[in-house]
């Protein structure tokens, strides 16, 4: 004779625990680092070549634009004058945020001013080269994926 068990509490205790891991506080989680680990990216001086490309050093900043940069009272401590990292003020990177809706989030700009800025860097326009920060690069999807596993884990491991 064949023996059942009932699973239908194992089964309520998996949906539980798989419904925290896709709760807003866990996508806030994530989106929170990888605001933060894009950011950091950006001061450095590097961006990404395209979304899952690699990381790429931007490109050096004009001659003209450091000389302007060296008369800046407000120069942003995250960078010099002649640092190619998208922070002269800091502006533009300081209005970087996330928002979560449902179980997702997106990374962008507080400010249609930043987005703009932010466009400029990202497209190229005339003169300025294209300086594509706001693709997460192969390195940042291996963080995020790392972090969820690590959250998958914490959440889901006694189950």
């Amino acid at each position: 004779m064949v023996t059942y068990n009932n699973f239908s509490s194992l089964m309520s205790e998996i949906r539980t625990r798989l419904d925290e891991l896709v709760s807003p506080n866990t996508i806030k989680e994530l989106a929170k680092d990888t605001t933060e680990s894009l950011l950091t990216r950006t001061r450095k001086g590097y961006g990404a070549e395209k979304t899952g490309g690699r990381i790429v050093r931007f490109k050096s900043l004009s001659q003209s634009t450091i000389n302007t940069r060296r008369k800046y009272s407000n120069l942003s401590a995250y960078t010099s004058a002649s640092k190619s990292n998208l922070t002269a003020t800091g502006t533009m990177l300081k209005d970087l945020g996330y928002k979560v809706s449902n179980k997702s989030f997106t990374i962008g700009f507080k400010s249609a001013r930043s987005d703009n800025i932010a466009r400029h860097h990202q497209e190229g326009r005339g003169k300025l080269p294209k300086r594509p920060f706001m693709f997460l690069s192969n390195v940042d999807i291996e963080a995020l994926n790392e972090a969820l596993n690590t959250l998958a884990q914490k959440i889901i491991g006694s189950v």
